[in-house]
């Protein structure tokens, strides 16, 4: 049981999901409200971030996971640029009768609550570097997630 994407920009990813199956979504702001229960994890509603303020020492840029009880660096090594790309399901908006998967991607920011409830598959890309030998080495990680029942 998913509930529609809370945010969805290029650089900042909240997933929300009733992972217990029990109609309410626990996490980041909803714990003491009436909209979730002791029963329900924090997990279900997840902030992923490209941050400035949550990061290490000396570290300027990472990546943070937020399940409610505050951003922590995941990824936190000379990070110099996360981004998502959405994907519509097959047959939605731009994606209606292109072959399966669609790769025309949602414009940012998503135009309506219809677009994010819609979205099928996240692109993912994460650049790095590091000094060695004194010189610096970049790298891009590339992958998509597709979302289930919703391709």
């Amino acid at each position: 049981y998913a509930i529609p994407f809370g945010q969805a920009t290029a650089t900042t990813l909240r997933i929300r999901s009733d992972r217990n199956h029990n109609g309410r979504i626990g996490g980041l702001g909803n714990a003491i409200t009436s909209l979730a229960s002791a029963a329900d994890r924090g997990e279900e509603d997840v902030l992923y971030a490209l941050s400035t303020v949550n990061c290490p020492p000396g570290v300027p840029q990472c990546i943070t996971r937020d399940d409610g009880t505050g951003p922590v660096a995941m990824v936190a090594e000379d990070i110099n640029g996360l981004s998502f790309t959405y994907y519509p399901r097959a047959n939605f908006g731009p994606c209606a009768g292109q072959p399966n998967p669609c790769n025309i991607a949602f414009g940012l920011p998503l135009s309506s609550q219809s677009q994010a409830d819609n979205i099928g598959r996240i692109g993912i890309s994460v650049q790095g570097q590091q000094v060695i030998a004194g010189q610096t080495v970049s790298r891009t990680l590339k992958t998509e997630v597709t979302l289930r029942n919703r391709s």
